[in-house]
């Protein structure tokens, strides 16, 4: 085959055989298929022209022997990356790895060209994990450009892609999926769209470059340690339409100097701008920040509230509040001073006030047994002042002071859930001694002033 030049082996051909192209010297490069499992003896052999040989099979075909001796002493290997073809080295001067386009969804496909990654088709996206990870090399993208037409991002897509620091997301995905993004420390911002109903779990996990996020009014659930560690963010938005929020989606977030929950959110509400997420039908401070005010109407403070608040430096609990959740302070380096107005000291969870600063001083009012919480500060000093309870204000729901349309919304949760009345005394506003809908009429006409 002296006077051969080029050839196309199609996909399908499954054995390339012995002597196939033997001494076809003017032969100056070939692709083999990835459907190839072998190639027979001499199969090459003084091929002299052949500069560039490129297989596209991910598991390295067998080689017979001498099946590229003497061809070209420049002669370039290109095989897809991640493929170990170790055994064919020996016969080229240069060895490349190359990206080929491949199925990441049943009607998606994906091909990676100088470190931009493209996934284009229909659909979703498959779900990777730790030990089943994405097709494509995670210290090598870039950029990503997600076509329209897909509608998910699946676990572990691009998981601890660090070089990765910008994305383009079409309308047309619904959802990001666990650990989505977890560990893409070079993403400085993203855009989220209009689209997406669901963040899942871990999804931005440790994104410490990430310096803003737009939560979208269409995402409905935010899942638990969405965006851990992000220390980059300074202020979160929760829109009206977030009904879910998962434990520490936000925690350890020790940048973060805003939180503004939409007055139209019935579930969370950042009540009397506190700076502060809170989950309005049992008052418990979920998320909270350096420049959190607790209000009075709060009664709870959750596990791991204000982990890792470095920027944290005095607090002070409201007599209202009756317990304070797991870790809820843990690791608040800079927090030096912390009043509680409770005449009963709050129950305290495990490691409340761990490692929080080594001189901290508690004040709490004189009479009052803190003893469980001594053992977290360095000093503890007795206040004084008398501290009048709270009047409650029945049909005040939200405990934002004021008796309004967002109380209404509040109470039919309530009823729904067969809240009892003895539990929710507030929402007793007839006092009947249940909560039900004759509850609803009443802060009606108190709303209208009758």
């Amino acid at each position: 085959c002296s006077g051969l030049t080029s050839v196309t082996i199609g996909d399908g051909v499954t054995s390339i055989g012995i002597y196939a192209f033997f001494e076809c010297y003017r032969l100056t490069s070939i692709e083999i298929p990835g459907s190839v499992t072998s190639i027979g003896d001499y199969a090459f052999r003084y091929c002299h022209g052949l500069t560039s040989v490129t297989s596209l099979a991910t598991t390295a075909p067998a080689l017979g022997s001498y099946a590229f001796d003497s061809i070209s002493s420049g002669a370039t290997l290109y095989y897809p990356a991640g493929s170990d073809y170790s055994s064919w080295e020996q016969y080229f001067a240069n060895t490349e790895t190359i990206y080929v386009q491949s199925k990441c969804g049943d009607n998606l496909t994906w091909v990676f060209n100088g470190g931009v990654l493209t996934i284009s088709g229909t659909g979703a996206m498959w779900d990777y994990s730790y030990n089943n990870s994405a097709p494509w090399s995670s210290d090598e993208i870039t950029h990503v450009i997600i076509e329209d037409g897909v509608t998910s991002i699946g676990n572990y897509a691009f998981y601890y892609c660090d070089g990765l620091t910008s994305i383009e997301i079409p309308g047309s995905v619904t959802s990001i999926g666990d650990y989505a993004f977890e560990g893409c420390s070079g993403l400085t911002s993203i855009e989220i769209p209009g689209s997406v109903t669901s963040i899942g779990n871990y999804a931005f996990y440790d994104c410490s470059g990430l310096a803003s996020i737009e939560i979208p009014g269409s995402v409905t659930s935010i899942g638990y340690y969405a965006f851990y560690n992000c220390s980059g963010l300074t202020s979160i938005e929760i829109p009206g339409s977030v009904t879910s929020i998962g434990n520490g989606a936000f925690r350890g977030c020790d940048g973060l100097t805003s939180i503004v929950v939409a007055e139209e959110n019935t579930v969370y509400d950042s009540r009397n701008n506190c700076n502060a997420i809170i989950e309005t039908a049992t008052n418990t401070l979920i998320q909270g920040c350096q420049n959190t005010i607790i209000p009075g109407s709060v009664t709870s403070i959750g596990l791991g509230a204000f982990y890792y608040c470095s920027g944290l430096t005095s607090i002070e609990i409201p007599g209202s509040v009756t317990s304070i959740g797991y870790m809820a302070f843990n690791n608040c380096s800079g927090l030096t001073s912390v009043t509680s107005l409770a005449t009963t000291a709050p129950a305290l969870g495990s490691a409340a006030f761990s490692d929080i600063s080594s001189d901290a001083t508690l004040y709490y009012p004189a009479g009052s047994d803190y003893s469980w919480w001594a053992q977290y500060f360095a000093n503890t000093e007795e206040i004084t002042e008398e501290f009048p309870e709270e009047e409650e204000v029945f049909g005040d729901l939200n405990g934002d002071g004021t008796i309004s349309v967002s109380d209404i919304q509040v109470l039919v949760n309530l009823i729904l859930s067969d809240a009892a009345a003895e539990d929710n005394p507030a929402a007793d506003v007839n006092s009947d001694g249940t909560v039900s809908v004759s509850d609803i009429q009443v802060v009606v006409n108190r709303i209208l002033g009758n």
